[in-house]
């Protein structure tokens, strides 16, 4: 199968999502950040476990559990304090998350352009074309918030949206002098995405086909996993219970898509810090 077969689904999900009705939408995008997003992160303890055994022998994932839950209590209660400079944290760390852990492979390194691209423009990349809905979904993220500085952030990522979009057809230029064809696909589907798709689904495209199924291999080969079978039956029971979660938000989706956007995302956020910090990644 050509390198770029997965990359032409991808354009093809984008568009069918843009013509999709709201609700529909909400609910396939919130699916699709559940089923195959949440599983990367659900063996965070299983990495952990090897990194803090050294340190804490049988009181590891103890420390971990407790230090995990913490931080994620921790970040919402900030959100609910200070949502603005919490939301803008969250854009930084996830620019920073994006750009460190999606290397394709080890042995194919990244320039700092193409960091540089690969972590702003699913941040950054949607206020080019759907700065009005970047800054309705920011509102639903940050209730109470003053509404003037909310847009005046969307107004400041749009131009980091431009330099992420030239970094990444430089880094194309590259790959292609460099005959990596199914790299060039990869970032030209990281430069249009954002531009072809309204911000969630683009986000949720970007989020379970790139950087979550990267991930779950990563994974595999760290834990020494045979198969991904073998590797979902380890993570089912925090997999499961975070899908069971994001079900609820997406069955909301259809009377209430608000609610359900600002509960999965407040969510994913408040997860992602300790995701981030307390878990190494490649």
């Amino acid at each position: 199968m050509p390198a770029y077969y997965p990359y032409a689904f991808l354009f093809l999900a984008a568009v069918l999502l843009s013509i999709a009705p709201l609700p529909l939408a909400v609910a396939l995008s919130l699916g699709l950040i559940a089923i195959i997003g949440i599983p990367h992160g659900a063996s965070d303890y299983l990495i952990a476990r090897e990194r803090y055994r050294a340190r804490f022998g049988r009181l590891s994932m103890a420390v971990f559990f407790s230090a995990y839950l913490a931080i994620a209590a921790l970040c919402l209660g900030i959100w609910l304090m200070m949502p603005v400079l919490a939301l803008s944290a969250f854009l930084v760390l996830s620019a920073w998350h994006f750009a460190q852990s999606d290397r394709p492979a080890q042995e194919i390194p990244m320039t700092g352009v193409e960091r540089l691209g690969r972590g702003l423009m699913p941040i950054a990349g949607p206020t080019l074309l759907f700065g009005d809905r970047v800054a309705d979904i920011f509102l639903v993220l940050t209730p109470g918030a003053d509404a003037g500085l909310v847009v005046g952030l969307t107004d400041l990522l749009q131009p980091l949206g431009l330099v992420a979009l030239f970094a990444l057809v430089i880094a194309a230029a590259k790959r292609w002098q460099q005959r990596q064809n199914w790299q060039v696909a990869e970032l030209a589907t990281l430069a249009v995405l954002p531009l072809l798709a309204p911000p969630l689904a683009s986000f949720a495209l970007y989020f379970a086909f790139i950087h979550s199924l990267r991930q779950i291999e990563k994974r595999k080969t760290q834990l020494r996993i045979s198969s991904t079978r073998v590797y979902l039956q380890k993570t089912w029971l925090l997999s499961f219970g975070g899908i069971v979660v994001m079900a609820i938000c997406g069955l909301n989706a259809a009377s209430l898509p608000d609610a359900a956007i600002s509960g999965v995302f407040i969510g994913l956020a408040c997860l992602t810090v300790p995701h981030a910090i307390l878990v190494p990644h490649d």
